[in-house]
């Protein structure tokens, strides 16, 4: 955890209602997230490929379960369901009991005496993005209800690339088809040849403290507080962590890492102005990648500017981690304009799907 890590969480006070991150990460001969139907890379009408937010929740989750069996992360970070082979997807009902049991084994209960309170304290995905339950009352776990809680999470806009990106052919891929025959499994595969991706999430960290009060039956402030702290801190760790360790779980995300984070906390909502991919649109198009230096060197200084928006009073989005490529010295790369001011917001150029939370 870096010192900007550290000082960041010890700034977070009761008076902050919400939690800002802007994440950015490159894509080198990748897909990082595929149509659920034909399995093509998501590409919008501007030749920008984008993720849903439900594929960013679970490379987060996966670098929380990652991290919690690694010791990266110390804190507790029990997790419902996770996919990846940190955490293979259970059943309801078997999630249920495994996290029971895990929380009654560290603080030397019985199942049955597991409450509200210590599911609160000792997992990362029920009170950050709740969860839903259809089953009846009296076929659950005993102990803990596991009712239907809200989430806390934000994700403001689909997870895009920064610039117009290429796609490369690596021909048909064949699995275990008949002799003679058309292959059972053959289908074209594309792939991403290099661009910088870049998302923007969130907690609300007012509604947690009202779900903590009123669904977790907590009252002592201090502990929602100390407990909030350590969810912002596991949600930043896993966030960079997932997706450094994207390739060990998915062979076709590889060449995904991350380049840099942002957080910051305010007391009243930001105002959005536009989404942060869509910061180099022009009014009719965006620029090509050309390589991943000249991207960053292009898109940083208007970034910057467009953080502003995040400044309330004192409090600013803090870079709480990079890599050596985020921070270089760009100043040899070719490209040498950039917009001078912030574009106004523009109409969204995704289509619209679900958000998956």
């Amino acid at each position: 955890m870096t010192k900007e890590l550290v000082k960041f969480i010890e700034s977070i006070s009761p008076e902050d209602r919400f939690l800002n991150t802007s994440f950015l990460f490159q894509g080198v001969d990748c897909r990082y997230n595929r149509d659920g139907l034909d399995g093509s890379v998501r590409m919008d009408t501007h030749k920008r490929s984008w993720g849903s937010p439900n594929c960013h929740k679970q490379v987060l989750k996966m670098g929380v379960a990652f991290g919690a069996n690694t010791g990266l992360i110390v804190e507790p970070a029990l997790l419902l369901g996770c996919k990846g082979i940190e955490c293979h997807p259970k059943s309801l009902k078997e999630s249920q009991n495994r996290i029971i049991n895990a929380i009654a084994k560290t603080l030397n209960k019985k199942p049955e005496d597991v409450t509200p309170e210590d599911v609160f304290e000792h997992t990362f995905d029920i009170p950050v993005y709740g969860m839903v339950n259809a089953e009846k009352r009296d076929e659950r776990t005993k102990g803990f209800s596991f009712d239907s809680t809200k989430g806390v999470d934000v994700a403001y806009y689909h997870t895009a690339t920064v610039t117009k990106i290429d796609l490369k052919s690596c021909g048909i891929s064949n699995a275990f088809g008949q002799e003679g025959k058309n292959m059972s499994g053959s289908h074209q595969e594309e792939y991403v040849e290099e661009a910088v991706y870049i998302e923007q999430s969130g907690f609300n960290l007012y509604q947690l403290r009202l779900i903590a009060k009123n669904s977790y039956g907590i009252t002592n402030e201090a502990k929602i507080e100390k407990r909030i702290k350590e969810l912002i801190k596991i949600s930043i760790i896993g966030l960079w962590t997932g997706y450094q360790m994207l390739g060990n779980y998915s062979s076709s995300r590889r060449g995904i890492q991350p380049l840099a984070l942002y957080a910051g906390v305010r007391r009243t909502m930001p105002t959005m102005v536009t989404n942060p991919a869509d910061i180099l649109w022009n009014g009719k198009s965006y620029p090509a990648h050309k390589n991943i230096p000249d991207t960053i060197k292009m898109f940083k200084p208007a970034f910057h500017k467009w953080l502003e928006v995040f400044k309330e009073d004192d409090s600013v989005m803090n870079l709480v981690k990079s890599t050596p490529v985020w921070d270089k010295d760009t100043e040899t790369s070719t490209v040498s304009v950039f917009p001078a001011e912030v574009p106004k917001a523009v109409e969204p150029v995704v289509e619209a799907s679900s958000l998956g939370l």
